[in-house]
């Protein structure tokens, strides 16, 4: 009997599982981080997961295919990704336009890789959802190359013109041909006629000719007609989205702040006049210059995304509610803590005074900052009655006492710690949302990306402290550490926003696993998408009735000249009457 049931309960959630595809090819950790946390969650909701990433999946399940797509760290800029060039004032990353076109290139990358092209051609692959990792470039999710390459691409049409002029020259040859026979025939026929009938023959020869051209003519426009028809369905069928090859709902899913060209996906861009961009170094209300700077750069961003990128294809945005960090509404979750090393706990546990985490991400290495920095933070934190944990790529000798160098830092471990006293950080927003989530301050050090507005937020929140990347930085950074670790505001205002991030319903992982299924259900959830996608522009914009109001204002004004011009005149004749 207890055979029985337990068979039934595997039927039931082997019917409940679904085929989910997950694209995160971004070829950095914290972006894959969130990826690994979805598939997490999906794995043990039962799905049957294929996950497309840079990085590989440790003790992977029997339900998860992974695909490498390693190749992608061939176009990532690592000279670029360096703390000494943004100390040095670099612009690299700081357009927005070279951000679009490096992630253009990635997509480009992961589409090129022959196990994903591989996938893509499979007619026997099929999955029931499509999750993509949106970052800058709507392309990234799918399509631009999603059944071949860019390079294929341009292949295949140099073939289809090659095979156009061959079909073309050989139905030329043969209707000239068949011309030649008949004229030849004919022209035997004009010999044994009589001469009566030559001038006859003549005239209908020509309008025969006439009508003959007229008739290839319109022959030929059919059939180029049908000919490009049908190429341009055989090149939509190739230049497909992911989720429309698969014939599936798409799902997008954000590692950065949710913001206006995030929310343009599902048709609700924000106003710049109070809504910033993710790079901007901005916080609202905003000043003239600040709204003329954010305005300029949505408009930027939007040409070099339509020149650059191509169309988007969605059916449903995920983390669609716009969230702020002091109330959490999106699905910001962190994975359970990870045990911390014996020799690394003794070192935390024996910090008298607490101990400071310093870690500058996964992309920006420790070890590449500049020697006068290097040394410069060393001095300082020496000066310090905490214990300091420095996450450093590289050996140093020249440590003091109460400095400590970690290659690989169990980060949510430490950040769980209760002696930890301030976590010094990037300000990405993966490492933002786990101070929030274990109720760590935290002092800001932004360098590219979504990184100021991260930390301008959480500065207006109350938990932290902003410090500018430059050479004469330890100054700063030391009053900072010394204001945070002495003023108890920061940690109990840590606090307050870790337990409104904690007081939900259900969990967040919990949730996620809702959303995909209802969207699974529900085919792309269409009851969910925004009324705004059925509405064209200039009916957003109200363009049609500031035509009809000008319209209006012009004929009358028109109007009321000519019946000032009519009664003029009038009294003008009036008054020549009475003289």
């Amino acid at each position: 009997m207890q055979t029985y049931w337990l068979a039934l309960i595997l039927l039931l959630v082997y019917a409940e599982a679904s085929k989910i595809l997950v694209v995160f090819p971004l070829p950095s950790r914290s972006h894959a981080n969130l990826g690994d946390g979805i598939v997490r969650h999906l794995l043990n909701a039962g799905h049957e997961v294929t996950y497309i990433t840079p990085f590989a999946y440790k003790n992977a399940p029997p339900n998860l295919r992974t695909i490498d797509v390693s190749s992608n760290f061939e176009a990532w800029p690592v000279h670029l990704i360096t703390i000494k060039t943004f100390i040095e004032k670099a612009d690299s990353f700081a357009n927005v336009n070279m951000m679009i076109l490096m992630v253009n290139t990635i997509m480009e990358h992961t589409y090129q890789n022959k196990d994903v092209a591989a996938l893509l051609n499979n007619p026997k692959e099929n999955f029931d959802a499509v999750i993509v990792e949106w970052i800058l470039n709507e392309a990234i999710g799918g399509g631009a190359g999603a059944l071949a390459t860019y390079e294929r691409k341009k292949e295949r049409k140099k073939e289809r013109k090659k095979e156009r002029k061959k079909e073309r020259k050989k139905e030329r040859k043969k209707e000239r041909k068949k011309e030649r026979k008949k004229e030849r025939k004919k022209e035997r026929k004009k010999e044994r006629k009589k001469e009566r009938k030559k001038e006859r023959k003549k005239e209908r020869k020509k309008e025969r000719k006439k009508e003959r051209k007229k008739e290839r003519k319109k022959e030929r426009k059919k059939e180029r007609k049908k000919e490009r028809k049908k190429e341009r369905k055989k090149e939509r069928k190739k230049e497909r989205y992911i989720a429309t090859i698969f014939d599936c709902p798409l799902i997008w899913m954000s590692s950065v702040e949710v913001h206006w060209k995030l929310l343009s996906l599902i048709d609700q861009p924000l106003n710049p006049a109070y809504s910033v961009d993710m790079m901007s170094t901005s916080q609202p209300p905003l000043s003239f210059t600040e709204r003329v700077s954010e305005l300029w750069t949505q408009i930027q961003v939007t040409i070099m995304d339509y020149l650059i990128s191509i169309r988007a294809f969605l059916n449903i945005l995920f983390n669609s509610k716009a969230s702020e960090m002091s109330v959490s509404s999106t699905l910001k979750f962190i994975l359970k803590t990870y045990n911390i090393l014996q020799d690394l706990k003794k070192i935390i546990e024996n910090s008298k005074h607490g101990f400071i985490y310093f870690s500058m991400g996964s992309n920006l290495k420790s070890k590449d900052w500049p020697e006068e920095v290097r040394v410069s933070l060393l001095k300082m934190f020496g000066s310090l009655k905490q214990t300091v944990l420095w996450k450093f790529e590289a050996n140093m000798t020249d440590l003091p006492p109460n400095v400590h160098i970690l290659e690989w830092a169990p980060q949510q471990a430490i950040l769980s710690h209760p002696n930890l006293a301030v976590f010094i950080t990037h300000g990405g927003l993966l490492s933002t949302i786990e101070s929030v989530h274990f109720g760590v301050p935290i002092i800001g050090i932004p360098v590219l990306g979504d990184q100021h507005l991260n930390i301008r937020k959480a500065v207006k929140n109350g938990f932290a402290l902003k410090v500018d990347l430059s050479y004469t930085m330890a100054d700063e950074l030391k009053k900072a550490i010394v204001e945070v670790t002495t003023n108890s505001k920061y940690a109990e205002k840590a606090k307050e926003l870790s337990y409104i991030h904690h007081d939900r319903p259900v969990k967040p992982g919990v949730e996620l696993v809702h959303w995909v299924n209802h969207v699974i259900k529900t085919r792309g959830a269409p009851h969910l998408r925004s009324p705004a996608l059925h509405v064209t522009f200039y009916q957003k914009m109200y363009l049609d009735l500031a035509a009809v109001l000008i319209i209006l204002f012009l004929v009358g004004r028109v109007l009321l000249k000519r019946a000032y011009a009519a009664v003029f005149s009038k009294t003008k004749a009036n008054k020549k009457k009475t003289h």
